[in-house]
């Protein structure tokens, strides 16, 4: 009998263990990046894949200066845009080449009105995403407080473009 118990306590366990995990929050050391040294010199911007980029040309070149932050090679930064507007751009400081990666929330159900990032880390893919939703018209958050949620995203970074993972 006690043995019965035994067993039945290491199975609960095992089987309480294996749900706990597949339940866990995405890490940065679970999207690891391969870490590479900055060039000497600046990297000379390729903006050809994006028309917005030319835009933004001295925000992105005083970004490109910076030592990587994201993924390995890049440099994760962004800058507002208007009343719930954030752009984020991803500089390759290898090639030059930057991507603007879209952060929205596809349900039918949910309006973004805000978001931010948290501190990216230079040996990993993974991006999390801090969002507030609204299920109400985006024009009408300020008064609609009452509807909005805090939610967490989680992207990495895969062939060149953000990932959504969770």
């Amino acid at each position: 009998m006690k043995i019965l118990k035994t067993i039945s306590v290491l199975i609960f366990s095992l089987l309480f263990l294996n749900i706990s995990l597949a339940g866990e929050t995405p890490q940065y050391s679970d999207y690891p990046a391969v870490v590479m040294c900055k060039p000497k010199h600046p990297v000379k911007l390729d903006l050809s894949n994006n028309r917005e980029a030319a835009a933004f040309r001295s925000r992105l070149e005083t970004a490109a200066k910076r030592d990587p932050n994201f993924a390995g090679h890049y440099v994760l930064t962004h800058w507002g845009c208007g009343t719930f507007c954030q752009t984020i751009a991803i500089i390759d400081i290898l090639t030059g080449k930057v991507y603007f990666p879209e952060i929205t929330e596809k349900s039918m159900e949910n309006n973004m009105v805000g978001w931010g990032y948290e501190t990216p880390s230079v040996d990993s893919k993974l991006l999390i995403i801090n969002a507030q939703l609204t299920t109400g018209p985006r024009s009408q958050a300020g008064a609609l407080k009452s509807q909005l949620r805090d939610v967490r995203m989680y992207f990495k970074w895969e062939d060149n473009q953000l990932v959504r993972i969770q």
